[in-house]
């Protein structure tokens, strides 16, 4: 059973790394693909990292995700970080106190 857990968000060193390994304009297009296929996801729709990401880009796949995730709050990965998902997004509505979808 998989598990990529270990290449979650810890800290910020890895983008010089990465930047420094492929280089800014290669890095910047990478992280504008993901967030680009991430943003293409419908709601309740997942991402699976096992069989849609090569092997030696997980880790910054899954960085990537992580950092995207810090401003995207309807998106989450699976518990053992082999899954990224899109969830349907509701909000509190004060007029009505109800729950209701968000409107991207």
């Amino acid at each position: 059973m998989d598990n990529f857990i270990q290449y979650r968000l810890n800290d910020w060193r890895w983008v010089d790394i990465y930047k420094q390994q492929l280089g800014r304009e290669a890095f910047d297009m990478y992280q504008d693909r993901v967030c680009r296929a991430l943003l293409g996801l419908r709601e309740n729709e997942y991402y699976d990292i096992a069989k849609q990401v090569k092997v030696a880009n997980r880790d910054l796949f899954i960085k990537t995700c992580c950092q995207f995730i810090l401003t995207h709050n309807d998106y989450e990965f699976s518990n053992d970080y082999t899954k990224i998902i899109h969830r349907e997004c509701l909000i509190f509505t004060k007029d009505t106190g109800r729950l209701t979808k968000k409107n991207s």
